[in-house]
């Protein structure tokens, strides 16, 4: 019997983008739970961010975190020997598998254009929340970062210098929904096969990938995936969409999600 895995990203993919809605897809969540479909958040944000993500959605699988910079496994679901041989921290009630770059090493790539770029860390706190749209907790813990540093980068010539100065040392930027992110080499596509590859393990099966994803960040499990779909309009993503055996859903987000996964599901006959 073949057996499914979702792999997605969060802002404008699952939740709104401006709005971090996300009521209407709880239902389908705790559907394809009951039919043995796991479902895994591939995000930008930070582990806090992505437990209360985990919690709200009603979520106990395995997720990524900080453009794969992390892989995070539950220890009431796994046990350590399932991880080598990656390297593994262990985080409260995570297993983690780290992948990514320090953020101080990070950070002294930032130094130098910190009068150039704006930094979500190390900006104020008003215009922290003037550009996510949050406040309070929740932009703590969106600022709470251990392994990327997100910029807003207006000048191209300022993004290409530290594209470049950053490669030098084994990180590069990646452009995101709202920000460029400044990290090391780990990406979404390759954590999350990483971490397929460990579902199939414990599974004793084969797994089909499904990846659901808005943003040029988001190519690399799109990729990767069996099934990978893209949510939006931007050209030069539609462009490489085309080029890679991509779907597309053009409904936005948070409605384009459940959609795009119902189109997916029948593809593979899949109730």
């Amino acid at each position: 019997m073949r057996k499914f895995h979702i792999f997605t990203d969060l802002d404008g993919t699952l939740l709104g983008k401006e709005d971090y809605r996300y009521e209407v897809n709880v239902q389908l969540i705790s559907d394809l739970k009951l039919k043995g479909i796991g479902v895994s958040l591939n995000t930008s944000k930070t582990l806090s961010e992505t437990e209360c993500w985990q919690y709200k959605l009603g979520l106990d699988s395995p997720f990524i975190i900080e453009n794969g910079a992390a892989i995070l496994f539950p220890k009431n679901k796994f046990e350590l020997e399932q991880l080598k041989p990656h390297k593994v921290e262990s985080r409260g009630r995570y297993f983690c598998i780290v992948l990514g770059m320090k953020i101080d090493l990070l950070e002294d790539l930032y130094r130098p254009y910190a009068e150039k770029v704006t930094s979500l860390i190390h900006c104020p706190q008003n215009e922290a929340k003037s550009l996510t749209g949050l406040g309070g907790s929740d932009l703590q813990r969106a600022r709470t970062r251990e392994f990327s540093l997100p910029l807003i980068i207006p000048d191209p010539s300022v993004k290409e210098e530290l594209a470049s100065v950053a490669s030098q040392i084994g990180a590069r930027l990646i452009e995101g929904g709202r920000f460029c992110h400044l990290q090391g080499n780990a990406d979404k596509g390759s954590s999350m096969l990483i971490a397929k590859k460990i579902l199939e393990e414990s599974l004793e099966s084969e797994l089909i990938s499904i990846s659901l994803g808005d943003s040029e960040n988001d190519l690399g499990m799109l990729r990767a995936a069996e099934y990978g779909i893209y949510l939006g309009s931007d050209q030069k993503m539609i462009d490489e969409c085309a080029r890679n055996n991509i779907s597309l859903e053009y409904t936005a987000a948070p409605d384009g999600w459940g959609k795009a996964l119902k189109k997916a599901l029948e593809h593979y006959s899949v109730d």
